[in-house]
């Protein structure tokens, strides 16, 4: 046998492009995770910068609209004290309702309490659950 032609073996051949391939899915599957690691770290920080934003917004909107609220009660004492002395009086209510669309457009309802803790008027029916008129009261 000539020298030159020495039996030659592919084994040492494929077992680097074996490793090689190895490797590169190890590499492919560990960058993978890292980035979506990341990615998930990004976005829990993007919801939590969000959520406090959203928060300071809506709380900024509670405040303000709870001194309107205050406001309107400053300036309707009397007639807000009348409706509460009165007994459901349907005509002294319709004028308050007015006057808190005029203020409040998007208004839904109002409620007045008395001086025996009970609301003028009381018509809300089955509107208004046991759960809310409680928080009514500590309102």
């Amino acid at each position: 046998m000539n020298p030159l032609e020495k039996q030659s073996s592919s084994l040492p051949l494929l077992a680097i492009s074996l490793s090689g391939s190895a490797a590169a899915i190890i590499l492919t599957l560990w960058f993978a995770v890292f980035e979506i690691n990341g990615f998930q770290d990004r976005q829990l920080q993007a919801m939590k910068s969000e959520a406090g934003l959203a928060n300071g917004l809506v709380g900024k909107f509670v405040h303000d609209r709870q001194n309107l609220v205050r406001a309107f009660a400053n300036h309707n004492t009397e007639q807000i004290k009348i409706i509460g002395d009165s007994d459901n009086d349907d005509e002294l209510s319709e004028e308050l309702r007015q006057r808190i669309k005029a203020f409040f457009p998007s208004f839904f309802s109002f409620v007045v309490r008395n001086a025996k803790g009970g609301f003028v008027p009381d018509n809300f029916g089955e509107l208004v659950g046991d759960f809310c008129r409680r928080d009514m009261t500590t309102f």
